[in-house]
């Protein structure tokens, strides 16, 4: 119980007002706190997973030809961050030798790699967007013999190659898990091969 004469002075120097208002406010404070929380947790519901980002963005972006590693890293991150992520939380490994030179380890016989790398072990969910983004468009070609220096691994769970064109240029799909630089990891790639020089 608050002294008649104290109630006085606190009115009088106006921190009776705010002792009147002091559950109102405490009320609205809780309630932002409320809103906070609420959105953070919408936000990371809809964030979708490394793994989903990853494939997402292969089929987005690695079945378009035409693209340079600059594209290809620029049109990765735009992908993820219209899907509310930011960044690159997966592997990119690209290049295309016919539009311009590369540093990176390319497997003997083709001119351009597509893939992308994650923690884990996905390879059920991979393989399903893999087969739904060679349904096209683009067009991703037919089954055809698998050329030779192509072979499944230990960790392989889809591998195919296609004929692209009439010319004979093909590709090669892959999907399966191997040791990273961060242990086990899932990965989807797709090797293109020129046409046989014969």
């Amino acid at each position: 119980m608050i002294d008649p004469g104290l109630k006085i002075v606190l009115s009088r120097t106006g921190w009776g007002l705010l002792l009147r208002q002091l559950p109102y406010l405490v009320g609205v404070l809780i309630f932002v706190f409320f809103l906070i929380a609420v959105a953070t947790r919408a936000t990371a519901a809809q964030t979708p997973s490394t793994s989903a980002l990853a494939q997402s963005a292969f089929a987005a972006v690695c079945t378009n030809p035409g693209q340079t590693h600059a594209d290809v890293m620029r049109n990765m991150t735009a992908h993820v961050v219209a899907q509310n992520g930011s960044g690159l939380p997966f592997t990119v490994d690209f290049y295309d030798t016919t539009l311009e030179a590369t540093g990176a380890a390319i497997t003997p016989g083709t001119n351009r790699r597509c893939a992308v790398s994650w923690p884990g072990n996905d390879t059920a969910a991979a393989v399903q967007t893999l087969l739904t983004a060679m349904q096209g468009p683009p067009v991703f070609g037919t089954p055809t013999d698998m050329p030779e220096g192509f072979a499944a691994t230990d960790g392989t769970a889809f591998i195919q190659a296609r004929l692209l064109n009439a010319r004979g240029t093909r590709a090669v799909v892959h999907v399966g898990t191997r040791t990273g630089a961060r242990g086990l990891e899932t990965f989807i790639n797709v090797e293109r091969l020129p046409p046989p020089a014969n």
